[in-house]
């Protein structure tokens, strides 16, 4: 991360400014998409492990089976 401070902040041209705060705002927008995706893999996951846990009991239990 950039460690600018407010006196270089201060410091900045207009179109410096500009360019930075267009920088923080990408690197922003790139951070909440990962989590996005985080979320959305954490989700998947835990359909899985809820369907697995399902069989487990399923096997433990002879539920389910077929006869035949």
């Amino acid at each position: 991360m950039n460690k600018t401070g407010k006196t270089s902040l201060r410091a900045m041209k207009k179109d410096e400014l500009l360019e930075f705060c267009w920088t923080v705002i990408q690197h922003y927008n790139v951070a909440v998409n990962r989590g996005d995706e985080l979320q959305t893999q954490i989700d998947h996951l835990e359909r899985l492990l809820f369907k697995v846990r399902e069989q487990a009991g399923n096997i433990r239990t002879g539920e389910g089976e077929q006869i035949g």
